[in-house]
């Protein structure tokens, strides 16, 4: 895997908060999209609101960059900040998506590069709306928030 320092610019989005389960908070897209009527311009992202610890549940906000104003209530307009982070793509289904994590965190720590804990994912290519996809060829970047 290769590992990048890089500014993510400020990017405006419609979004959802959600607590729970992480592997549930993809049931919630469907919603976020459903509110702009499917007009995106650009990937997917979770954005995590508190460190990924070794917990079942989390928080988080469920992003996707529109112009669009969201019809459903719920679903709001934010500007999510210009962030300095290290981020690494992961190719590969979802099950196995915290392999992507650990290599990222072993990186961050064997090159004692301070981070928050906050993470995002970024769904640059994923399942499609009616056909699922080849989940061997899913890409996910993940970013950490640098300290």
């Amino acid at each position: 895997m290769k590992f990048e320092i890089k500014e993510v610019e400020g990017t405006r989005v419609v979004y959802m908060k959600y607590k729970g389960l992480p592997q549930k908070a993809s049931k919630h897209l469907a919603t976020v999209f459903k509110s702009i009527k499917g007009k995106s311009c650009g990937a997917p992202i979770f954005y995590y609101l508190k460190e990924i610890a070794n917990s079942e549940e989390v928080e988080m906000e469920i992003c996707v960059p529109s112009d669009e104003n969201p019809s459903i209530p719920g679903v709001e307009v934010k500007i999510l900040p210009r962030e300095k982070v290290i981020a690494t793509t992961y190719v590969g289904p979802y099950t196995n998506l915290s392999k992507g994590y650990e290599e990222l965190m072993a990186y961050v720590k064997e090159n004692q590069v301070n981070v928050t804990g906050v993470a995002k994912e970024i769904y640059l290519k994923g399942p499609g709306m009616i056909l699922p996809g080849n989940p061997s060829k899913y890409i996910t970047e993940i970013q950490f928030l640098l300290g």
